[in-house]
């Protein structure tokens, strides 16, 4: 009955998440994972929505705990690269090349990869991610 109850609130919480309601989806989410700890989605939707409201650090935190509990999903490592790179830990910024290995034609993770190469001044890499961009979608504004 608890792990039917942590569903609930977890889709509860995703559905203000969508709306944008962070505030409520977070309270949801937390209830959720305070029911049944061990459902890697809900830590990876607190992480963006703390990474989209500018609390980098705790996002950094809830994903890092999303992708100890599923670390197969692409979406988690491309989010905690990014939030990496924004707290300009690049080096830590690695989590997007496992999300390359494992989902090698997604367009957002080779651009932030490449970013996170060039911030670590590794430009022969960088160029290489960018050059992938390109070919992944060359009408892309962002490649």
């Amino acid at each position: 009955m608890r792990s039917d109850y942590a569903i609930a609130y977890g889709n509860l919480g995703a559905a203000f998440y969508h709306k944008r309601q962070f505030e409520q989806a977070t309270t949801a989410l937390k209830k959720a994972i305070e029911l049944k700890s061990d459902h890697s989605e809900d830590y990876n939707k607190l992480g963006a929505i703390y990474a989209e409201t500018g609390r980098n650090e705790e996002a950094a935190r809830w994903l890092e705990r999303a992708i100890e509990l599923k670390p197969d999903f692409p979406e988690k490592h491309v989010n905690l690269g990014a939030v990496y790179i924004r707290l300009g830990r690049s080096k830590e910024a690695a989590a997007l090349e496992r999300a390359a290995q494992l989902e090698p034609n997604r367009l957002e993770t080779r651009l932030d990869l490449g970013y996170a190469y060039a911030k670590q001044k590794r430009y022969r890499a960088a160029s290489a991610e960018m050059q992938q961009a390109v070919r992944l979608n060359p009408n892309d504004e962002q490649a």
